[in-house]
């Protein structure tokens, strides 16, 4: 729709929209979340293809096209920071991509990604937000959208301008400080271009490669939420040593350093202090010398890389230790939902009744007696008997035959949810 063709309610000027014609007009009060949204997914999709993202990467771009968007007055004078100029949100956006060592020439990429898009959804909108200088409703005049237009992308030029300035002044300090070499090298070393601890290695890295190490990942914006992070965490594990590279935004890696392997007990204190920082993040298991230190990190990937699967959507501490078998299992979702299916037929349905049959003879098939299980699940011996009961009937009499298939059938069960209940008439696989 052409601009001089929209009538809309009077605002006093390209920051209004949120006065009269906000309240007269309330079937088009939702347009900027909107715009905001699709404007973040054309610069994650456009400047950031290709590489790895994840909800808190997304989340960092749609604050940041809000607070453009916010200054630059295409969103209504409620959506502006009055505390922040464009200038330090945009400095302060240039900090974080250098933090992530994401490459300054991205700068103009990002925010001009995202002007053209914000200019196109203005344009089909019918430049929502600008009135008539009479205060009447009416057409939106060609020269008022131009005025506005022309502010948008002057501001856009210098927020530009400040992302590079601020973007130049971490590399540098990163540096002078060795963390550019350090995270080069930790680079290098998962590659596996360094087969052997050397004193130059851990002089560089400020860090032991022949100690017994654990990675984790976290899911945090910023270089100083991951170190505090990190930092509380080696505290709480007792690891005398720690090193934090930036991995893929906003994901960072960080490793533990013990002088002997943690046991369960360390490890168990890693998780309970990650769960403690709340967030994302992966654990692996304790591995030693430069190898485990190459181990631990892809074992820290792997379960993170199942995070759709075991945790959608959720702020969850994944440990590769818990969930090794389903790091093997899931390599093929779909392959393990169909082989849990066929082992446990009526038994994988989504109602309470399967769960719950589910549940008793998973403890019974591994402790073995009907006796434990009912202590262990605080019901009556007689209930455990005749849930039994049920699922022999229902998978046929050798369940001890076919114990290890059942327990991994189950177990994926609780991984990865369950399918719609079977058809009327389908026989229960044996």
């Amino acid at each position: 729709m052409h601009a001089t063709e929209m009538p809309v309610h009077p605002a006093r000027d390209i920051r209004g929209g949120d006065g009269a014609a906000g309240r007269d007009e309330p079937a088009r009060r939702d347009w900027r979340g909107p715009m905001v949204r699709s404007v973040a997914d054309a610069i994650v999709d456009q400047a950031f293809a290709g590489r790895p993202e994840s909800p808190s990467f997304r989340a960092r771009i749609t604050h940041v096209v809000h607070a453009h968007l916010g200054a630059t007055g295409i969103l209504g004078r409620a959506a502006a920071d009055p505390g922040r100029t464009v200038e330090e949100e945009a400095a302060a956006f240039g900090g974080w991509l250098a933090e992530q060592q994401i490459p300054g020439h991205l700068v103009h990429e990002v925010y001009w990604t995202g002007m053209r898009r914000t200019l196109q959804l203005w344009a089909e909108a019918g430049w929502p937000g600008l009135a008539s200088p009479a205060g009447a409703p009416g057409p939106v005049p060609g020269e008022r959208v131009t005025r506005a237009t022309q502010r948008a992308m002057e501001l856009t030029e210098r927020a530009t301008a400040a992302a590079k300035a601020e973007h130049c002044r971490i590399t540098a300090t990163l540096r002078v400080g060795g963390d550019l070499r350090r995270n080069s090298l930790a680079r290098e070393i998962l590659d596996g271009a360094h087969d052997a601890v050397t004193l130059d290695l851990d002089a560089t890295l400020g860090y032991r490669l022949s100690s017994t190490h654990v990675a984790v990942l976290l899911d945090v914006e910023s270089r100083e939420e991951a170190e505090r992070v990190l930092r509380g965490v080696a505290a709480a594990a007792g690891a005398r040593d720690r090193l934090l590279v930036p991995m893929s935004a906003p994901q960072w890696a960080g490793w533990l350093g013990f002088s002997t392997d943690p046991g369960r007990r360390g490890l168990a204190a890693v998780q309970h202090a990650l769960r403690g920082a709340g967030g994302s993040s992966s654990m692996s298991g304790a591995r030693s010398g430069i190898n485990g230190f190459r181990r631990s990190f892809a074992e820290a990937r792997r379960v993170e890389a199942m995070r759709p699967v075991l945790a959608p959507g959720a702020d969850h501490v994944l440990c590769f230790t818990e969930l090794a078998l389903e790091s093997v299992l899931l390599s093929d979702v779909d392959a393990a939902r169909t082989f849990a299916v066929d082992e446990l037929g009526e038994l994988a349905e989504p109602t309470d009744r399967a769960a719950r049959l589910r549940t008793t003879l998973s403890v019974w098939l591994s402790c073995g007696s009907q006796t434990l299980t009912a202590s262990r699940l605080g019901i009556h011996e007689n209930t455990v008997r005749l849930r039994i009961a049920t699922a022999t009937r229902t998978l046929g009499p050798s369940l001890l035959e076919r114990r290890t298939e059942l327990l991994i059938a189950l177990r994926l069960c609780r991984v990865v949810g369950m399918p719609e209940p079977a058809a009327p008439g389908r026989p229960s696989p044996r």
